[in-house]
């Protein structure tokens, strides 16, 4: 069954935010594996080409969560006061 797709700027905008917390964690353990690999005298190429691979993702992922967060800033900001969040 396919996952439902996002219909606001809100869900939008948190799954963007979760994608890029998950990227960095990705990140974070590729480099473990290779300073893992390399203490013990092991090559890590491949390992290196993932985690460029990896970093080349994260870039995607912070762009649209930065586009998001401009577009949910916009909003807003195009608001009127007495609909702000802050009088919730």
């Amino acid at each position: 069954m396919l996952a439902e797709l996002p219909t606001t700027l809100a869900e939008q905008l948190a799954i963007a935010e979760r994608h890029v917390r998950e990227g960095e964690l990705r990140i974070n353990v590729q480099r473990d594996r290779i300073r893992h690999l390399e203490l013990n005298g092991r090559g890590a190429a491949e390992e290196r080409r993932l985690l460029a691979e990896l970093e080349k993702t994260q870039l995607l992922f912070v762009t649209d969560r930065d586009r998001l967060r401009d577009e949910f800033a916009g909003v807003w900001s195009d608001t009127p006061a007495s609909t702000s969040p802050r009088e919730t």
